[in-house]
């Protein structure tokens, strides 16, 4: 129900689930567009959810970005950007992507723990 703008997703595992920034065209009010600017960094999956064939769904307002999957379960979606639904969907351009399935060779790991430390000067 509410636009969630610049969240930074780090060093998530998955086993049966995954993440989801898209149009929702379901509740009373319509959920609508659900993030923005949101990075997923370094996502790691063991299994796929039921009849899901990805780790994250990013089709994100405007910019979005995905960097780094692994694991058994890697994949990502982030098309289409345009037209699967009724409603205003359009997601356009498609989102940032990168390393998927090569999140191992990451680095950094962390993209939290290496801000964090560049900011305390560690």
């Amino acid at each position: 129900m509410f636009l969630s703008p610049a969240n930074l997703i780090d060093g998530m595992h998955f086993d049966g689930d995954y993440f989801e920034t898209m149009y929702r065209p379901w509740g009373d009010p319509i959920h609508g567009h659900t993030s923005t600017q949101t990075a997923f960094w370094n996502i790691r999956g063991d299994a796929y959810y039921n009849d899901r064939y990805f780790i994250v769904d990013s089709r994100q307002y405007q910019y979005g970005y995905v960097i780094g999957t692994s694991g058994l379960a890697s994949k990502i979606q982030t098309t289409p950007t345009d037209g699967w639904w009724e409603w205003h969907t359009d997601t356009a351009p498609e989102d940032f992507y990168e390393g998927v399935g090569q999140g191992k060779g990451l680095q950094p790991q962390s993209l939290y723990l290496d801000q964090k430390s560049r900011r305390l000067g560690e």
